[in-house]
């Protein structure tokens, strides 16, 4: 909870410099690559992000992101009965970026940092079970947008999200592609 809180505190701080500020929003899909001991049981996945930031300077981003992430496990027979399993991520974090250049192609350096629900899941004969946790992650980012008008830009990036907890980290890569929808500038 107090993770959730820092993160709410710096998106509000974002607004505070809402005069000379840029709303942006957006939305992404991508794939989930497991690596690390994640990969031993979890496939490829797939997932989808929604996002809202301010420019609150030249070159810098802050904002809100909440993703939705599912990997497939291992389906296999034991005595006759078939057990399934997969795992989901919901990250709820605020991100910080900057981005490189000002121009209609603007490659960016960044990190989400906030919190990670992770559930497992398991079903067997019809009959399924889970179990859910909630841990602090980052996610430092490489990308670029490359603008295709004054409201829309083609955003491009990869992600290496690690979510830790007592006794290890759970880790994968993202890699996305998505819209970004610009706000008007504020007139300083």
């Amino acid at each position: 909870m107090k993770h959730l809180k820092i993160t709410l505190a710096l998106f509000f701080v974002a607004l505070a410099f809402g005069a000379a500020a840029q709303f942006n929003s957006g939305v992404n899909v991508g794939l989930v690559i497991p690596t690390g001991d994640m990969s031993d049981v979890l496939k490829l996945g797939f997932g989808g992000h929604i996002n809202a930031s301010y420019v609150i300077a030249d070159h810098l981003p802050i904002g809100l992101n909440v993703g939705y992430e599912h990997f497939p496990g291992p389906s296999e027979t034991v005595h006759g009965i078939t057990v399934t399993s997969s795992a989901t991520i919901v990250p709820v974090t605020a991100f910080l970026q900057y981005r490189i250049t000002d121009s209609k192609v603007q490659p960016f350096l960044g990190s989400d940092f906030g919190m990670y629900l992770e559930t497992a899941k398991a079903t067997a004969s019809g009959i399924s079970a889970s179990t859910s946790q909630t841990h602090f992650g980052i996610a430092p980012t490489l990308g670029v947008l490359i603008s295709m008008s004054d409201q829309i830009a083609l955003d491009v990036h990869g992600k290496y999200n690690m979510i830790f907890y007592s006794g290890g980290s759970d880790k994968y890569i993202g890699i996305n592609v998505g819209i970004i929808i610009k706000g008007a500038k504020k007139k300083k």
